[in-house]
Order: structure tokens, then C-alpha cells, then sequence
């Protein structure tokens, strides 16, 4: 009998992967923890150079890191691979990885513009002010289900399967709500959290950075194993269809 795929199913499969891979995970994190703050404090050594562009090019450095980051993670949880050389190995799958989250976040951030422009940009605005405000939640929860559908292509990319996002978008067809949760509501839930935790000291600073960063290992985490168990949920379905049609010869 398949096991069901829900939402505490994901945690307890994640959960499992935290528990039999600590010490990699943890090494993983405390790496580009470092990688993290060593391009931070050489950029800053550079900034007098750099200029007004040094927010973006960190942001940009950044945006690489967690691409390998997450790229490891999705290939711990599907193909069980644990190999820390590959830190430092840039290939083509980084490239389409890297890739999608620049055309997603372009895309997502372009929408949201126009939605904020639309919703807020009218001198009339205050007349209906709570009506646009409701149609606002509700456009970005209907972005938020979209983007969780097609985030499929972030794991099956690390995997290096070939999924389309035409693909993605039909073998999520029967999961929008598990993905919703997964994809937008944990990783919302705990950027609130973060936001009220104080900081300032040092001590604080660095705890609240290494919290962060296996929070976000976690959340990839679930992903990964939302796309492992759809992808085998729908192999399971292919076959089952396929021996019925052997059946009726």
C-alpha cells in the first residue's frame, strides 16, 4: 500500500533525513555560514570601490550560495548524496537552478508591482480601501499556489530529471494545498518568528544566523521530499495503469 502524501507525513520524512544526516547537515551549514560572512566582510573591505552596487552584488553572492546550498540538500534527499567536494563544483546544473529562481523572483517581483501599483497606486484609493486590501491577499495567495506548483522544477533540476514546468504543473494538479503550505506557509511562519527574536549582540547575531540557515535546509527538505514522493506516487500510478491494460488484452 503507498504511503499517504501529507503535510505530516513530509515532516516526519524530513525530520528522519535531519536525524540520519546531523553531522552533514550541520557541517554543510557551518561551511556556508562562513562562505556567507567571508563575502560579506571582503566585499565590505571593497566597498569604498564598489560603491552603491555592493547591497546587490552581495545579494547577488548570496543568491549563488543558497542555489548550492539548496542543490545539496535536494540531492541528499533524492539521490542520497553526500559529498562535501562538491561545494566547489559549478556545472550545468547549477546554471539552470540559478536560473529558474532568477526568472521566478523576476517574475514573481514584476507581478507583485503590478498588483501594488494597481491596488494602491489610485488617488481614489481610500474610498474602497478595504476592498482592494482583500483583493490583494487574495492575489497573492493565488501567486503563492502557483509559485508552490511550480516550485517542482527547483528539486527535479538538482536531480538532474527532466521535468518541464508543464510537467511540475500537473503532477501538483492533486497536491495544491500540501505544496501551498510547504512552499509559502512554514517558510512565512518562521520569517515572523525571526523578525520579533532581538538581536544586536554578537552572540544572538551568530545563533539567529545558524538557526536560519538549517531552517531554510529544512524547508528544502520539504520539497524535496514532496517532489520524491509525487514523482514515485506517479511512477506507482503509471504502472498500475500500464499492468490494467495488460490485463484487458
Amino acid at each position: 500500500m503507498a504511503e499517504p502524501i501529507s503535510t505530516g507525513r513530509m515532516f516526519e520524512l524530513t525530520n528522519k533525513t535531519f536525524r540520519q544526516n546531523f553531522s552533514y547537515i550541520t557541517t554543510l551549514a557551518i561551511i556556508f555560514i562562513g562562505i556567507g560572512y567571508l563575502i560579506a566582510s571582503i566585499t565590505n573591505e571593497f566597498n569604498h570601490y564598489i560603491g552603491d552596487k555592493t547591497v546587490f552584488f552581495i545579494m547577488f553572492l548570496m543568491l549563488i550560495i543558497y542555489a548550492k546550498l539548496a542543490i545539496m540538500i535536494h540531492r541528499l534527499v533524492i539521490l542520497n548524496e553526500k559529498n562535501l567536494t562538491m561545494i566547489f563544483k559549478w556545472s550545468v546544473t547549477e546554471l539552470k537552478f540559478l536560473g529558474w529562481i532568477l526568472i521566478t523572483t523576476t517574475v514573481v517581483g514584476l507581478l507583485l508591482f503590478l498588483i501594488l501599483k494597481l491596488s494602491f497606486g489610485s488617488p481614489n484609493q481610500n474610498s474602497s480601501s478595504g476592498f482592494i486590501n482583500l483583493i490583494f491577499i487574495l492575489t497573492m495567495i493565488a501567486m503563492g499556489i502557483i509559485f508552490s506548483r511550480f516550485s517542482l522544477i527547483f528539486p527535479a533540476t538538482a536531480a538532474e530529471h527532466d521535468l518541464s514546468l508543464n510537467n511540475a504543473w500537473n503532477l501538483s494538479k492533486n497536491h495544491k494545498l500540501l505544496l501551498f503550505i510547504l512552499v509559502i506557509l512554514v517558510p512565512y511562519i518562521t520569517n515572523r518568528i525571526f523578525r520579533v527574536i532581538p538581536d544586536g549582540q554578537l552572540f544572538w547575531n551568530i545563533l539567529i544566523e545558524a538557526l536560519s540557515v538549517l531552517i531554510i535546509i529544512y524547508e528544502v527538505g520539504l520539497l524535496s521530499h514532496c517532489y520524491d514522493s509525487l514523482i514515485q506516487k506517479n511512477h506507482k500510478d503509471n504502472q498500475t495503469t500500464e499492468n490494467n491494460h495488460i490485463e484487458k488484452r
